[in-house]
Parts: structure tokens; sequence; C-alpha cells
């Protein structure tokens, strides 16, 4: 079934705790290594903006798949519109792993 466009995308509500969680999730032989990645996302969200679940598309490497979905499922956002009405959707989203 062919997901119809939102009015209103959803937002990013807690940016500093997703930056907080980014450092405290890094595996920690990636960083020990300076290793960094990127993995992609797919986020799928309530009517609410709650992350229901997020799928990685886009591998950065096991380890880093899985801090992105601890990462990605504390996530808030606000809640994507249509018609004026909270409505589910899904989107991919970059998880950006990078040592200080």
């Amino acid at each position: 079934s062919r997901t119809r466009t939102v009015d209103v995308r959803p937002v990013l509500l807690n940016p500093d705790e997703v930056y907080t969680n980014l450092q405290r999730y890094y595996p920690e032989a990636e960083r020990a290594a300076k290793k960094e990645a990127r993995v992609v996302v797919k986020l799928t969200l309530d009517a609410g903006g709650k992350v229901m679940s997020a799928d990685v598309v886009n591998s950065g490497g096991a380890a880093f798949d899985s801090a992105a979905r601890s990462v990605a499922l504390r996530m808030r956002f606000s809640p994507a519109q249509r018609e004026g009405k909270p409505v589910p959707v899904a989107f991919l989203q970059a998880i950006n792993f990078k040592l200080d």
C-alpha cells in the first residue's frame, strides 16, 4: 500500500538527548579503533510521534547498527499531520556516529 504524503512532517523534539545518546551508545570497540559510521534506519512513528520501530536499511556494521537502533528508539518527534490530523508515518533517518 502506498503511503500518502503528509502535510506536516515530524520534527525531532529532543536533539540534545539524541546527541548524548550517540555518545552513550557509541560501540566501545569501534571508538577504540577510531571508527565512525553512518547508519540509515527506517523509522515508523505512531500518530503521536512516538518511534514504534527502527529498521536498519543501510548498515554501518553490526555494532553500529545495534547502537543506531538504541539511539533511534529514543528519538521523540512531533506528530506528522495530514489535513490537520495527526497520522502515523514512516521515513528514513540517518544516524551518524562521529568521534569528537
